[in-house]
């Protein structure tokens, strides 16, 4: 050390010099270490941010973005993506029904749907729509809300036993043209599904939808691709008070579809206002004498839901129901005629064996297997 250096008394002036000198090399030497410790610190932090963004660069480089969509729906909305699985594009509430609706890009294996969910009932979807990816692009390296709708890849059961129900019982024709001047009223319209897919099938056959809520009518414009022509309308209203308008006017309609919900947990379809023998009655008194009503019956029985009320209902109202029950989902279609059809086990075999043609013409095959036509 310096000082026990300078203490030695046999050392020469030059000598001590020297050592003195030493002293200063090492302090110096210590002082070079640390700027050196710096200089290290800040190189190995700027390798790191180059690594960093270079990585971010290609991974978000073959990300395709269309531009006018970039101020569609809030950065927090698009940053619900969690996984490569689903991603949030849109979430709105209604200041009418007092409901939040999320509109979800969901991944299945290779296949891509939108869905429409309503707040309290997760993991419950009340529209699904496969999704046409442009130029084959992929979900994980695409922005989903540029890719476009498929109406006629139905993905659920009771969508595509709602789409079969007129065509079983001869309500409409498979044939090309034939229903020319047939008018149909939807209550409730989801994302639009039933209403587009119908409507490519027969395009000669007017369509009336009704929805109650607003927001679910913009969401349907905005992420569902629905669009009104000279035969087909989606329009903002409460179905109820629309038949009681077209009774006094003495409309009638050859087909009413009841596919309106609420939040009844137990049993959402058909919504509470429905499910009463006066609206049931006013629902046959808006149909024509050879008129039907297709229902959309949705009872939870975790919840402790059941269809037994809905059905018996329906059943004293009108002549003749028939039930679809699906094998994989909850939903029932109630088939109800105005008009009594004779032998009806009988009939039943007539149209046991009817579905099958049915459902090959509406490509709806694959996803009602099983299905058969019961009655009440």
């Amino acid at each position: 050390m310096p000082h026990g250096l300078l203490s030695y008394s046999g050392e020469l002036p030059h000598h001590r010099s020297r050592q003195g000198n030493d002293g200063v090399c090492l302090k110096l030497g210590m002082r070079f270490n640390r700027s050196r410790a710096q200089v290290i610190t800040v190189m190995a932090l700027g390798i790191c941010t180059l690594i960093y963004f270079t990585f971010m660069f290609y991974l978000t480089d073959n990300v395709i973005i269309d531009d006018q969509f970039l101020s569609a729906v809030p950065d927090s909305v698009l940053e619900k993506r969690l996984d490569f699985q689903s991603m949030v594009i849109d979430r709105m509430c209604s200041d009418v029904t007092n409901v939040c609706y999320t509109v979800n890009d969901i991944k299945n294996e290779e296949e891509v749907s939108r869905h429409l969910i309503v707040d309290g009932f997760d993991g419950e979807s009340d529209t699904v729509m496969r999704l046409v990816p442009p130029n084959n692009a992929r979900f994980d390296t695409s922005d989903t809300r540029i890719w476009t709708i498929n109406y006629l890849e139905i993905d659920t059961q009771y969508l595509a036993a709602l789409l079969v129900s007129p065509f079983l019982i001869s309500a409409l024709s498979l044939e090309k043209n034939a229903d020319e001047g047939k008018s149909i009223l939807e209550i409730g319209l989801g994302g639009g599904s039933f209403m587009m897919a119908l409507n490519h099938y027969k395009p000669e056959v007017n369509i009336t939808t009704l929805e109650l809520d607003p927001i679910v009518l913009q969401l349907a414009h905005k992420w569902f691709g629905i669009t009104d022509n000279e035969r087909r309308h989606a329009i903002l209203g409460d179905g109820l008070d629309y038949l009681k308008q077209m009774n006094k006017t003495g409309t009638k309609f050859d087909i009413i579809v009841l596919d309106a919900c609420d939040i009844d947990i137990q049993v959402p379809c058909p919504a509470t206002v429905f499910r009463n023998r006066k609206s049931v009655q006013l629902i046959l008194d808006s149909l024509k004498p050879s008129g039907v009503v297709l229902v959309n019956i949705l009872a939870f029985p975790e919840r402790d839901g059941s269809p037994i009320e809905v059905v018996g209902m329906f059943s004293e109202v009108f002549q003749t129901c028939l039930q679809l029950k699906m094998t994989k989902e909850y939903n029932i279609i109630m088939i109800c005629m105005s008009y009594t059809i004779g032998d009806v086990n009988q009939q039943i075999t007539f149209y046991q064996s009817r579905l099958q043609a049915v459902t090959e013409a509406l490509s709806v095959t694959n996803i009602l297997q099983n299905i058969e036509v019961s009655k009440n």
